[in-house]
């Protein structure tokens, strides 16, 4: 099974997405949990250093989030994180 720094790489960086599930910010006032759809932004950590990994939710009143790879893989695996790998259709 390929590792998700290896899915991450050989699809493109701007091709990957993370659902994850999170409350909301205070600012908001309603504490619900919501899916946030996040991108990945290698500002603070590369994807090749097989570290960590920075996430920038695409809506901004969302916190930035960094995950571990081998936590965030055990969260996709859990089901409490989905993968998106965007795809051209031809």
């Amino acid at each position: 099974m390929k590792s998700l720094t290896q899915i991450i790489l050989e699809n493109g960086i701007e091709n990957i997405y993370f659902l994850i599930n999170v409350q909301t910010p205070r600012s908001l006032n309603c504490g619900n949990l919501v899916d946030m759809l996040y991108i990945i932004d290698e500002t603070r950590y590369k994807v090749s250093e097989d570290y960590k990994l920075g996430l920038k939710p695409i809506y901004n009143r969302f916190n930035h989030e960094y995950h571990y790879i081998d936590d965030l893989e055990k969260m996709i695996n859990s089901g409490d994180a989905k993968l998106l790998v965007q795809t051209e259709l031809n």
